[in-house]
């Protein structure tokens, strides 16, 4: 039984799924399979899965007698996966060379790990900057800023992530409410034996239209946007569903409770010169904790 298992959800990637999976392929750590579940795909990518399963028998090849979207078939693929850790990924990026060598190296005893990954082009090209930076982490953060990020919005990206399969197996199927795999295994392994992090570069993450993330400048505009058609309001009121499903998996945390609170005092309260003090003498300390990211949330407030 192989140490790690790759699971590679597909879905009409045939432009870049054979170069993904050459780069996992060339990986310095070799003790692993590829679990893929295509979805259905309408053009030549589950040709080329079966042409490159013919290569390598660590690649495990089903397809789905219908299309499952991507939540059900995420399920459905690490229910396959045998091995003691689980990696995520996508069928359109490209992993650096020692991509699971780094996250093994890093786990420890935590139930996660995770790392960087530089942005490139639809050609490879580098747009110059990494997910360390659209996501604003400048230093790894403690257990308890990890925890207080992850309250907030999600900083992990699963695709340069390695969690333990029991984890998985404890915490799964995710929420509705939650939508990403990622975002939800992030949190209750923050709760239980935390996460590892590493700002080294694991893969390059391919932007080509139709991935959420396309760059900072728009990233922030996005959320200027928002701010001003009252996107404030419904976030507060899903984070508060998101932690109440959280806190009946892993119990009564008080982190959980303080953040639950926080966003309810948001989503009641129209804010104005009168309530920011208000925020102020209950929120201050939390925002300059972890200052760069919660400046974000600041302007929020003000806005």
């Amino acid at each position: 039984m192989a140490l790690i298992s790759i699971a590679l959800a597909t879905y009409n990637g045939e432009k870049y799924i054979e170069e993904q999976i050459k780069s996992i392929l060339n990986q310095s750590f070799q003790d692993f399979e590829i679990v893929v579940q295509d979805d259905c795909s309408t053009d030549k990518t589950y040709d080329i899965l079966k042409k490159l399963a013919t290569i390598d028998n660590r690649i495990y090849l089903q397809k789905n007698d219908s299309n499952l979207g991507f939540a059900k078939n995420f399920e459905k693929i690490v229910s396959e996966c045998k091995g003691k850790f689980i990696a995520f990924s996508d069928q359109d990026d490209i992993w650096e060379e020692k991509h699971l060598e780094i996250l093994l190296s890093i786990i420890g005893e935590k139930d996660m790990a995770c790392g960087n990954s530089l942005l490139v082009d639809q050609y490879n090209n580098s747009l110059g900057y990494t997910m360390k930076e659209v996501v604003g982490i400048e230093n790894e953060p403690s257990k308890e800023g990890m925890q207080w990020r992850l309250f907030f919005d999600n900083f992990v990206q699963g695709t340069a992530m390695l969690v333990k399969k029991e984890l998985c197996d404890k915490y799964l199927p995710v929420p509705e409410v939650v939508k990403y795999h990622d975002y939800w295994l992030a949190l209750v392994a923050s709760l239980n034996n935390g996460i590892a992090y590493t700002s080294e570069i694991l893969l390059r993450y391919r932007q080509h239209g139709n991935n959420v993330t396309t760059n900072i400048k728009g990233t922030l505009f996005r959320e200027v946007y928002n701010s001003f058609n009252g996107f404030n309001r419904k976030h507060f009121l899903r984070q508060v569903e998101i932690l109440s499903c959280l806190e009946k998996v892993v119990g009564n945390v008080q982190e959980i409770n303080e953040a639950k609170k926080f966003y309810i005092d948001c989503s009641r309260r129209k804010i104005s010169n009168t309530d920011l003090k208000y925020f102020k003498d209950h929120y201050f300390e939390m925002f300059f904790t972890e200052k760069y990211y919660f400046f974000r949330k600041f302007i929020y407030l003000y806005m």
